[in-house]
């Protein structure tokens, strides 16, 4: 049992399916955090982030919530706090490093959520 484990594919499957989710939630939680720092910055924000119902808010705790939901049951419960802890190390890092471009890159999860919950929603 533990050599099959261990000579399966079972870890890269869920070390992929690991990074996807701490992707999802870097850029959710970096789309919703962005207009905050922004201001703190002196940085442009957009117009659409200014209104608290705005859809790119609705989509981006709509993909959190995905991503630690889909980590929950398709990895783990110990994983949660993985994806969450890295997520928010992956925000951090997108934000001292794109700057005030981190507004273009976190609006890029609306590509990246549907095809990863789709992709990887539909396999076991």
């Amino acid at each position: 049992m533990i050599e099959s484990f261990f000579s399966s594919d079972v870890i890269h499957d869920k070390a992929f399916k690991e990074a996807v989710f701490i992707v999802m939630f870097g850029l959710s939680s970096g789309a919703l955090s962005y207009p905050f720092a922004a201001k703190e910055r002196g940085w442009t924000v957009g117009s659409f982030y200014l209104d608290s119902e705005s859809w790119p808010n609705i989509m981006a705790f709509t993909s959190m919530i995905a991503s630690v939901a889909l980590t929950l049951f398709k990895i783990g419960w110990l994983y949660v706090p993985v994806t969450v802890i890295l997520g928010y190390a992956l925000m951090v890092l997108l934000l001292k490093i794109f700057k005030s471009f981190f507004q273009v890159i976190a609006l890029s999860l609306f590509i990246i959520t549907p095809l990863a919950i789709g992709f990887l929603g539909l396999r076991s």
